[in-house]
């Protein structure tokens, strides 16, 4: 799995008429800022728990030990990854440590991995999101255009939701982990294949079940790389695309156009969704 090359020219956004942070949002908005939300809070209990696939022993070993040869340097010989020991009771004891740490990373990366959700515009399923995201027409939907001056992303990048039944959903291994301990604790180990830690963060972050497949779903992804993965929900500008119009729905109470209108400004395009 890799991030998206190739973004789609315009993405929509539903929002829902009941948003009790509406204030804020529209605020954030005007300055260019979409609100990113802990993968946890996503409304599937599937989504955030990729299966984990074994490795032998031996495997890991080795692979730690290659891993201590290209990025011990970055983190010190006296740092805890980087104390395998040469004989097999150490290795096993640094191993225990290490499927340790994987368990905890696995239970609380969803909390540490902030997304966006959009739809791309040419597939839009509109009477599905504006009934399940768009308060039946009494909300309004964001349209984002593609800006080709847009600079770099930082840490954070664009995906596909991939759709399909739990037995094909994108796994993880425990060698990627092992990989994935070095990198947030700072030994930039995927600098070179950048690809392997984003797929390690689409399996948690862009698989979801088959049934939610009408939605389309393209994602922003944003993680830390700090060693305790700390990350609380907040606004961030949106990389590659700016906010250019907003497409009120058919049932919005005019109060509330009106007041997104005035947060928003003049220079975007306004229209009214006909009932669907």
């Amino acid at each position: 799995m890799q991030a998206l090359s190739q973004l789609p020219e315009r993405l929509v956004r539903y929002r829902p008429a009941d948003n009790k942070f509406l204030d804020a949002e529209l605020k954030n908005l005007a300055e260019g800022n979409v609100f990113l939300q802990k993968l946890s809070c996503q409304n599937d209990g599937t989504e955030g728990k990729p299966q984990l696939l074994k490795c032998s022993t031996a495997e890991l070993i080795d692979l730690s030990r290659r891993l201590i040869r290209g990025a011990g340097r970055r983190l010190g010989s006296s740092h805890e990854l980087c104390q395998v020991g040469t004989n097999r009771a150490s290795a096993r004891a640094y191993l225990a440590n290490r499927r340790k740490w994987q368990g905890k990373f696995i239970s609380i990366a969803p909390e540490h991995i902030r997304i966006a959700c959009f739809s791309n515009s040419v597939k839009d399923n509109e009477k599905y999101m504006w009934r399940k995201y768009g308060s039946n027409g009494r909300g309004f939907r964001l349209l984002f255009d593609f800006d080709q001056n847009a600079s770099s992303y930082g840490n954070s990048f664009w995906a596909k939701v991939h759709y399909s039944q739990p037995r094909d959903r994108r796994k993880i291994s425990e060698a990627e982990l092992i990989a994935a301990e070095f990198q947030v604790n700072g030994a930039d180990i995927f600098s070179d294949v950048p690809e392997q830690w984003i797929g390690i963060l689409q399996a948690f972050a862009a698989c979801k079940p088959q049934k939610w497949e009408e939605e389309d779903e393209l994602r922003l992804i944003k993680f830390s790389l700090s060693p305790s993965l700390e990350a609380e929900d907040s606004y961030f500008a949106l990389p590659a695309f700016n906010l250019s119009g907003v497409t009120f729905g058919w049932n919005i109470d005019r109060v509330l156009a009106k007041k997104v209108k005035q947060a928003l400004g003049d220079s975007l395009a306004y229209s009214f969704q006909q009932a669907l």
